[in-house]
């Protein structure tokens, strides 16, 4: 398995329901955008070859998620103990579900 950092060299905006407007965008980019950027990348190079390649790719690929520096922010597990703490704790609870990222070095 490979980890590859990408880094831009100018903003971009990656539209989370499709309709290429700035409505609202995601934290992260999906995996199954990166794919389709991969494959039809591939296929402006080799259009030939883009209908065999795009039906079973060369790779598998997770969402890219940001980093700064040695610093990577990863999703929340979603089945995380703000989900099961006592009514007592249910304030703290509530930040928890709240987070979004959890940052790791």
């Amino acid at each position: 398995m490979h980890c590859y950092r990408l880094s831009f060299k100018s903003p971009f905006h990656v539209d989370n329901r499709g309709t290429g407007f700035y409505e609202q965008s995601d934290h992260f980019i999906h995996s199954a955008t990166l794919s389709a950027a991969i494959i039809a990348s591939y296929a402006l190079l080799y259009p030939e070859d883009a209908s065999q390649w795009a039906k079973d790719p060369p790779f598998n690929i997770s969402s890219a998620f940001p980093y700064c520096e040695d610093i990577y922010f990863l999703p929340r597990p979603v089945h995380s103990m703000a989900l099961n703490m006592p009514d007592d704790q249910l304030k703290d609870a509530k930040k928890i579900k709240a987070i979004q990222s959890i940052a790791l070095r």
